[in-house]
Parts: structure tokens; C-alpha cells; sequence
């Protein structure tokens, strides 16, 4: 009997002519964006994706061979382009060291194409940190620059250095600065792209949109490779408002997928995320198998629901189908972690966490990252790796579409 994975490739081996040209039909007028990643989860009847974040914090963890894949897709993006002074905006975080190192990584993936400095427009003074990277055998000083503006132009005027391109790796939480506005200087990917106006609901429509016109391609269900959501806003977990309709939309989606279930004959009881709409970081997801847990909400998951980082208050939700991992590394749940640059996968890896359950969101304290590469052989996911290629594949290139239609 075949698998969930077999499935899909099978279908997408009997039609690849028609999906090459949908895709290429697509982004000819929709390009897919300088980088991103994609968490996927795959149960024993579908694999989707659950998040997509267009500005992936996760470099450090590329394997060798996932470093000479991005280098092989910026190669053809730098010798179309005439950039060679590059300026990489980092986040602000000042303790978060394994953030650096994904800035380290990215800049070491950058420095052949000219000079390469980074910024960070909420500095007053330079910042310094020491980054050793064993996985590509790399040790750097980091050096962060405080940012200026010279008429429409960012600078860091301690170096005298003028970027003509700017690679943005900070998602906009808080907001976009005053100092982006108008700036003559291209920045990658586009501003218009941060958290402080994106919507895990509209991506997430975008991408079930696009799914359903593959299936289709496919002749499969569309929903063995997306995900059921719904949308609330004006919500208050603090003061408890609009908890009614939280809960309402809550049931309605688990009643959905309840009856997908008896569809394809699923023992599993149904669940779903509540998640902020437009939040990263892991922070602000809450699982929920029964409405009814959204009206006794307690108040340690009532804060955690309230606040996102930067101390942004969360009043718009995204209610998401869970989906159960069913891929376990020594008895800890994993998940897929895909690494797109411009809508190509150059590395895919397993966010593994021992302290939470197959139904749990996986980023959160306790996650560790392994290479699809380091499994034993007799692993599902080594098993099926050709196959699961081609469905991976065919997942980045709808959600990196959707992306662009965002």
C-alpha cells in the first residue's frame, strides 16, 4: 500500500509536464522572493506546510551541502546583477547568539560578491560578538554597524560604505522604521513583506488557492497537502473579548476536519492551532482540540496568547488544522525545515524537539536541528527520499507562489 509520500510523487510524476508549465506560466509574472523557509508537517495521511516566514533566521543550521546549494542559486542571481556592495539589516537582538551565527552564515554566503557589512538602524555603537560555526567549519568576528540615512540613501558612515543592495533579515514586528521610507537603495526581500502588515491568514489563502488549481493538475485532494484555517480579529486574550467567536470558529474547523477524517477513515481526533496572525518566533500558538478550551482559557496561556515580541500586543488570530507529526527521531517529534532562496530548496532539515508531543508546535525551548542526511537508512524519511524530494519540491514552489501574491 502506498504511503502519503508515494502518493503525491506519483501523481506528480504522471503529470510533470503540466505542472512545469503552470509554474513557469506563474512566475513569470509572480518572481519568487530572495529567500525563505517553510516548516512542513507530515502525518500517515497528508504533509503541508503550517508556517512560512520570509525572513528565515535559520541559516546556521544549512548543512555543507546545503551551503554549496545557496552558493549555486546566488552564483546566477549576482552574475544577472550588478551588486557588489551588500548590507545585511539584522534584528536586534543583543543575547541571542544562535541568531548570529545565522547572520554570520549569511554574510559568509555573501562576502564573494563584493563587501559586506551589517547594520542595524537602533544602534548607537558598533557590536561585536565571536561566532564559531563547526557545521562549515567557520570562526568569524561579527561586527554590527549602527545605520545612517544620507538623503534617500542608507549608509553606515563609520566605514564611509554606501550598499546597493540591501538584504533585509529583521521581520518588522514593530513596525517599519521611518528611516526605510523611500530609500532609492533596493532591499530584498521587500519591506512590504514584515510582520508588521503580513497575514499568516492571507499567505495561507494564497497557498490553498494555488493548491487546490494543482490538485487539480494532480487529479488528488488538495487537502492531503494543505490545510483547513479561518481567521479572527479584535481579539483580547487579556480581557477576555471576542473569546465566543474564537471558540465558534473553533468548532466549525474542527467540525471540518472531522468529516475529512471520516472521509479517509482517521482514527485521530481532529485539532487545531490558534495561532497570532502575524507573529513569529513560535511565540503566540496555542493547540486546541475541543472549542470549549477557548471559553476556559487559563491565564498563563491567556498572556502567552497576548503578547508577541517586541511587546506587540496580538488581537488578530489564525486558526489552523494540526496536523500530528508522524516522523520521530529516538522518540522525539520532528518536523520538516525547508530553505528556499529565490523558490529553490537549498537545504531541507529536521527541527527536533525532546520535550513536546507529536501534536505540539516543535519551535519552541528544547529544539534541536538535524540534517535529513544524518538519519539512518531504515528512517520513513530516508526510505521515501526521492519521492519526499519531489513533494517537498512541489510545496516550496506553491508557497513560495503564494508569497508573491501576497
Amino acid at each position: 500500500m502506498l504511503n502519503i509520500i508515494q502518493i503525491i510523487a506519483l501523481a506528480i510524476k504522471k503529470n510533470q509536464d503540466n505542472l512545469i508549465n503552470f509554474f513557469a506560466q506563474q512566475f513569470k509574472t509572480n518572481s519568487a522572493i530572495f529567500y525563505s523557509s517553510l516548516d512542513v508537517r507530515r502525518s500517515d495521511f497528508k504533509i503541508a506546510p503550517v508556517d512560512a516566514n520570509c525572513f528565515p533566521a535559520g541559516f546556521n543550521n544549512l548543512s555543507k551541502q546545503g551551503f554549496v546549494e545557496a552558493k549555486k542559486v546566488l552564483d546566477v542571481f549576482f552574475k544577472q546583477q550588478q551588486f557588489d556592495k551588500i548590507l545585511i539589516i539584522t534584528e536586534n537582538h543583543s543575547r541571542n547568539l544562535h541568531y548570529f551565527e545565522n547572520v554570520a552564515v549569511l554574510q559568509h554566503l555573501l562576502v564573494d560578491y563584493g563587501k559586506v557589512f551589517l547594520g542595524n538602524w537602533q544602534l548607537e555603537k558598533k557590536q561585536e560578538f565571536s561566532i564559531n560555526l563547526s557545521n562549515i567549519n567557520l570562526t568569524t568576528n561579527l561586527e554590527i554597524w549602527p545605520l545612517s540615512r544620507v538623503d534617500n540613501l542608507l549608509t553606515i558612515s563609520d566605514l564611509d560604505f554606501t550598499p546597493n543592495l540591501i538584504v533585509l533579515n529583521n521581520d518588522l514586528t514593530a513596525g517599519l522604521p521611518q528611516i526605510f521610507s523611500n530609500l532609492s537603495q533596493p532591499i530584498v526581500p521587500s519591506t512590504k513583506l514584515g510582520w508588521y502588515q503580513r497575514s499568516k491568514n492571507r499567505h495561507f489563502t494564497c497557498y490553498n488557492q494555488l493548491a487546490q488549481k494543482v490538485a487539480e493538475l494532480l487529479n488528488l485532494d488538495a487537502w492531503l497537502f494543505s490545510t483547513y484555517h479561518d481567521f479572527a480579529e479584535n481579539i483580547d486574550f487579556k480581557h477576555k473579548i471576542g473569546l465566543e467567536i474564537l471558540a465558534e470558529k473553533a468548532q466549525n474547523l474542527l467540525s471540518q476536519t472531522k468529516q475529512k477524517y471520516a472521509q479517509y477513515n482517521i482514527k485521530q481526533q481532529p485539532y487545531c492551532y490558534l495561532k497570532a496572525d502575524n507573529g513569529t518566533y513560535g511565540m503566540a500558538v496555542w493547540p486546541v482540540f475541543e472549542a470549549e478550551e477557548i471559553l476556559h482559557i487559563n491565564k498563563k496561556d491567556r498572556n502567552k496568547m497576548h503578547m508577541l515580541k517586541n511587546s506587540i500586543e496580538n488581537h488578530s488570530i489564525i486558526l489552523q488544522e494540526g496536523v500530528s507529526t508522524a516522523d520521530f527521531v529516538d522518540s522525539a517529534p520532528s518536523e520538516m525545515m525547508l530553505y528556499l532562496m529565490f523558490g529553490q530548496i537549498v537545504d531541507s532539515f529536521l527541527r527536533v524537539n525532546k520535550t513536546r508531543n507529536a501534536n505540539n508546535s516543535l519551535n519552541a525551548v528544547g529544539a534541536e536541528f538535524l540534517p535529513l542526511s544524518q538519519l539512518p537508512q531504515q528512517h520513513f524519511l530516508q526510505q521515501n527520499y526521492s519521492d519526499l524530494v519531489l513533494v517537498q519540491q512541489l510545496i516550496a514552489q506553491i508557497s513560495s507562489l503564494a508569497i508573491a501574491y501576497e
